[in-house]
């Protein structure tokens, strides 16, 4: 494995190939970055950066590494992967390398993470809002959506299983006055359960179809 400090030659464009110093920026202080990184990994982020003017931003070997930082192969890997995954290391693997490179050197780009994170938010709150337009009864949805939050149930099978479930005599009988709470049947994972009978038996339905016809028949 060869690491590379990223965007060496934009930040340390030296004159002189093995200089006796090295720039560190002001930015860095507002880098979140550089601030998430462990203690540990920060310290020795700028040992590399140190390591890398030496031969242009390109670093040693994990075993010449180990030895002028005077840490352990296995600990110096672990910081390695650390600070790569945090964008300021590149990796390439070598010719006769064959571990698993792909997963050390997957760079990390907060950014996308975010939306990534922001992205599941927002789809775990459309699937709520489709189990809560679905479901029979609708009460305490507080305590249903915190349910639903914390158990990040299957949609999908849920609305299957509501298809078959909401013409159960207990649920229709009295208007529905025996249909759980939502937040309870979440909690007792009610999508799991099976017909009394071959009657009330799932439909076979998938979710899609099940949705499409809670349209045309104006409940959801």
């Amino acid at each position: 494995m060869i690491y590379r400090v990223m965007d060496w030659d934009k930040f340390q464009n030296y004159s002189q190939r093995n200089p006796p110093w090295i720039r560190l920026y002001r930015t860095l202080l507002d880098s979140q970055d550089y601030a998430e990184l462990s203690p540990a990994a920060a310290k020795v982020l700028v040992l590399l950066w140190l390591l890398a003017s030496e031969k242009s931003g390109e670093l040693p070997t994990i075993s010449k590494m180990a030895f002028r930082l005077r840490m352990t192969e296995k600990a110096l890997e672990s910081l390695l992967l650390e600070i790569s995954q945090r964008g300021f290391l590149e990796c390439q693997q070598e010719e006769n390398d064959a571990s698993n490179a792909q997963a050390a050197c997957k760079q990390h780009v907060p950014s996308e993470e975010r939306r990534v994170e922001e992205s599941r938010g927002e789809c775990a709150l459309s699937s709520f809002a489709a189990f809560w337009q679905a479901y029979p009864k609708k009460r305490n949805k507080g305590d249903a959506e915190k349910a639903w939050n914390r158990l990040k149930p299957p949609l999908d099978q849920i609305l299957v299983a509501l298809d078959w479930q909401r013409q159960q005599p207990g649920w229709t009988k009295d208007g529905g006055q025996f249909v759980p709470y939502p937040a309870s049947y979440l909690n007792a994972k009610g999508w799991e359960d099976e017909p009394a009978s071959a009657t009330h038996a799932p439909t076979g339905k998938s979710a899609r179809e099940v949705i499409e016809e809670m349209h045309r028949n104006g409940d959801f």
